[in-house]
């Protein structure tokens, strides 16, 4: 089994994914220091709080400076736009998507041995598959400008470590979920499926609901990350997925059949940015780590129960 790095960074560490890997290496007994532009607050608050916070921008060589003493390892967990929104502003997103990981990448070259995790997007660099499963071998065609600046962030990533020797893993993650999850921004089928039920508010349903989607609870994907920081050499990608998949619909009923609650749909057309189907293969995380993610119900369950026992969490208490 791999051990944990002495000190991690998580850049990023406020977010939905950055916070829970923060919250899993400090369980597991790691030092962390979290960069962020702001102050957490709620339960996203409660689960760094054995952080050490560094407030700033990834972006500014100052902030990056500062973060990078004396760490064993990085975990890039920046995020900004969502895949709907990417190409709204195509030229805005991309500076924001790239400029602070490039920052990070200049500062790690000046630093031999210390590990650049980047948490990519599985669920859009593929784009559209012909196979049902798809492994990291799998041709990448993005639909939406947030998965070509996820690939090309990944890119970037590998240059430098062919380069400059700097130690680069990408991870491609597939759907995340869990209780901290906001559905303010309309982030995450599960969490929006969650609050409609909570707040008798309607659930768009694109394209019918036929989408097929692989679901991850944050906090598996999260104990998967912290371990693999450890894990030096190849391979330099991996996906981070169940290697299930379930149609919209299905995700429908299975939280009618949690909750005890009913979705009310609002349908709407399909968007020409979403793909029909994308299942991440685990094979090669498996092969890295002990990996067997919960189940979609089981997960779904864990969500309600965490979401109920924290009411900060609930509908209109995003953090």
């Amino acid at each position: 089994m791999p051990t944990a790095p002495p000190r991690l960074v998580v850049l990023g560490g406020t977010g939905f994914l950055g916070s829970a890997v923060t919250s899993s290496a400090l369980a597991e007994g790691v030092d962390v220091t979290v960069v962020a532009r702001h102050e957490p607050s709620g339960p996203t608050a409660a689960a760094v709080a054995h952080a050490d916070l560094l407030l700033g921008d990834v972006g500014d060589p100052g902030t990056v400076e500062m973060a990078l003493r004396h760490v064993g390892a990085v975990v890039f967990a920046v995020g900004d736009q969502l895949p709907e929104d990417s190409n709204l502003d195509v030229r805005r997103h991309s500076s924001r998507a790239l400029a602070p990981l490039l920052e990070v990448l200049e500062a790690l070259r000046t630093r031999p041995g210390v590990g650049l995790t980047l948490l990519s997007s599985g669920g859009t660099v593929y784009g559209d598959t012909r196979t049902p499963v798809v492994d990291e071998g799998s041709p990448t065609d993005p639909k939406c400008s947030y998965g070509v600046m996820h690939l090309a962030a990944e890119k970037y990533v590998g240059m430098y470590r062919r380069l400059y020797g700097v130690p680069g893993r990408v991870l491609r993650i597939a759907n995340p979920y869990g209780p901290l999850q906001s559905a303010a921004r309309g982030q995450g089928v599960v969490a929006a499926l969650l609050d409609a039920v909570a707040r008798g508010t309607a659930f768009r349903l694109f394209g019918g609901g036929r989408a097929v989607r692989d679901y991850v609870h944050v906090d598996d994907v999260a104990s998967a990350v912290v371990r693999l920081t450890s894990l030096p050499g190849d391979p330099e990608v991996v996906n981070v997925g169940s290697g299930r998949g379930h149609t919209v619909v299905e995700v429908v009923r299975l939280v009618e059949e949690v909750t005890g609650g009913t979705v009310r749909i609002e349908e709407e057309a399909g968007r020409s940015f979403d793909v029909d189907r994308i299942v991440l293969d685990p094979g090669r995380l498996a092969s890295l780590l002990p990996w067997d993610p919960r189940p979609l119900r089981t997960g779904i369950a864990d969500t309600v129960a965490a979401r109920a026992a924290s009411p900060s969490t609930g509908p209109g208490r995003h953090p």
